[in-house]
């Protein structure tokens, strides 16, 4: 069997696991009819559960034990790649909302779907696959390493989800007593809010009114603190928390050792963690499918000629996510690693294989699942229905694109 063929039987197979995963939660999210398992309160209680424990267990355990204070310097690069692929999936996601013209209650849904791909549970499936073929097999701790890869990059995921994605999920800004816009929640940790919209925190409309009657150029103020505490809230967020305190294991290789090392002395807390984080993949795909399970109120809109997102949103999505982004992406990976430092500035370029691996497959996969997991957080259960139904036809799909993309990936990474 031909390389190429390899990483085919490779791609399809990391796909169908995840796919098999998504029957059984879209089974759970179904039966017994009278009482499902995955319910929608309970699917926000668990997308809780994943979000505060078991995704911090997983950054944690990952980045601590994946990566060592030598390999973390070559590794860096993952972080602009990452800013740069997030950035421009964003953009083409918020041109091709206004070309399709999306609805407003699932605008910001098919903008952050566009923006962030899956970047934990499928790229690790393929890398392990891929980790297994003869081409890689010289790299040592292949899978581990690609594991620790994989979440740091995903530190500059997590902090661009967080800030630009969870406030577009969050829905527009709702209207005050006087019909002022009010921002959605600021400092409030994303979706406590009982209802579908948010309350926020802090008095804008005190400090607005304030500003507005007293000094003028508290507005500038009142900007500055809602900015800062944006930050602020990305950065508590226990994902992050649990991926710094990942690095900061990194810099002192001895707790690395204690923690990780199979005679540590610390061993039972990192095996402890180890299996809070085991679930994460399986879980986080069971919220994503048991959304595709709509409720009383989205199933009495529902006919045969009206589908939960419109074909023309659900086409420009999968178009735009498995195909022009990965495009663009490898185009300038390849001008700039290739042309740019070796032609233009006769630099060799330094970034390890597996470093380019993770960059190329990662801008390739498909929508991620925390955009419908966070949505069943906020309680948003028909936004979460919609926005699933289009991942119904991505992941098929994305057995297709993988393919061919991490084949190129592997050639442009290893050579």
């Amino acid at each position: 069997m031909s390389t190429t063929e390899e990483l085919a039987v490779a791609s399809v197979v990391s796909v169908v696991k995840m796919t098999s995963v998504v029957l059984v939660g879209a089974v759970a999210g179904c039966f017994p009819r009278e009482n499902p398992i995955l319910h929608k309160d309970a699917l926000a209680n668990l997308s809780r559960l994943l979000v505060n424990i078991v995704w911090p267990a997983w950054a944690f355990t990952s980045v601590g034990s994946g990566i060592r204070r030598e390999d973390l310097l070559p590794a860096l690069p993952l972080l602009p790649w990452c800013a740069f692929g997030v950035a421009m999936s964003l953009l083409l996601g918020f041109i091709s909302a206004r070309l399709c013209h999306i609805d407003e209650e699932l605008r910001g849904a098919f903008i952050v779907a566009c923006g962030f791909s899956n970047s934990v549970g499928l790229p690790i499936m393929l890398l392990v696959a891929l980790c297994e073929q003869p081409v890689l097999a010289e790299l040592e701790n292949c899978k581990i390493s690609a594991e620790g890869c994989i979440m740091l990059y995903s530190i500059m995921w997590n902090m661009a989800f967080f800030s630009v994605g969870v406030p577009m999920l969050e829905g527009p800004s709702v209207q005050d007593d006087s019909g002022k816009p009010q921002a959605p929640s600021v400092c409030k940790p994303a979706g406590e809010s009982k209802a579908e919209g948010t309350e926020d925190d802090i008095n804008i409309k005190a400090a607005e009114l304030h500003a507005k009657v007293v000094e003028p150029y508290a507005v500038e103020d009142v900007f500055c603190r809602r900015m800062l505490c944006r930050i602020c809230r990305t950065l508590t967020q226990p994902p992050m928390i649990g991926t710094f305190l990942g690095l900061v294991t990194i810099l002192i290789p001895p707790l690395q050792g204690a923690l990780f090392d199979h005679s540590g002395p610390l061993r039972f807390a990192g095996s402890a963690l180890e299996t809070v984080a085991e679930p994460g993949v399986a879980c986080f795909t069971f919220v994503m499918a048991a959304s595709l399970v709509p409720s009383e109120k989205l199933r009495q809109q529902l006919t045969m000629t009206s589908w939960p997102m419109p074909l023309k949103a659900i086409l420009a999505l999968l178009t735009i996510r498995l195909v022009f982004i990965p495009a663009i992406f490898f185009s300038v990976w390849y001008a700039v690693e290739n042309y740019l430092l070796e032609q233009v500035f006769s630099i060799t370029s330094a970034t390890p294989p597996l470093v380019a691996l993770v960059s190329l497959i990662e801008s390739a996969a498909p929508s991620a699942n925390m955009p419908v997991v966070f949505l069943a957080k906020m309680n948003k259960h028909d936004t979460a229905t919609r926005l699933s139904f289009s991942y119904i036809f991505m992941y098929p799909v994305a057995a297709l694109t993988l393919a061919g993309f991490s084949t190129l990936a592997l050639k442009f990474a290893v050579g």
